[in-house]
């Protein structure tokens, strides 16, 4: 018989898995809660929440949200990090948070537009966007404005006199 504890855990896991932009799924094993704190700290920082999760509420919560897929990415000891602004920001902080922190984090995949990714494709994912900001020949990031399709910025220098 489920407790009402339980039964609550799946309603919330369903609530924020039906609403996510991109979900990293972590293997956190030899972290110690000190690293975990750390880590927390960076996330939220990053508007990225980190949640520990029970395997099998997380498959309950999984199919009752509708994204079944969410239960490919859940195996063993799992944390996840989860937003939902830029989904590719939440990729970079998680594996930012990796390379600089040097802790025992590891990444199993994750899940963005119902798309199930490999550590390879967040990493690609990541690069790209990266790549896409320093693109200039001064390596100056390139402004923010210029993103957003409708600016001066993606005008070529004639078109911009005219």
């Amino acid at each position: 018989m489920p407790t009402n504890k339980k039964i609550d855990s799946v309603e919330n896991m369903a609530e924020w898995m039906a609403g996510y932009e991109m979900l990293v799924s972590t293997d956190y094993t030899d972290m110690s809660s000190n690293d975990m704190n750390q880590m927390r700290k960076v996330f939220r920082e990053n508007s990225v929440q980190y949640t520990i999760i029970k395997n099998t509420l997380a498959h309950l919560a999984a199919e009752k949200s509708g994204k079944p897929i969410i239960k490919e990415i859940v195996e063993g000891p799992t944390g996840i990090a989860y937003g939902s602004g830029d989904p590719v920001s939440i990729a970079k902080t998680v594996t930012e948070f990796i390379t600089t922190s040097r802790l025992p984090l590891k990444i199993r995949g994750g899940i963005m537009d119902d798309t199930l990714l490999s550590v390879e494709d967040l990493e690609k994912l990541v690069q790209q966007k990266t790549n896409l900001r320093y693109r200039n020949k001064r390596n100056k990031p390139i402004p923010e404005k210029c993103f957003k399709e409708e600016t001066d910025c993606h005008k070529s220098s004639k078109e911009k006199k005219e």
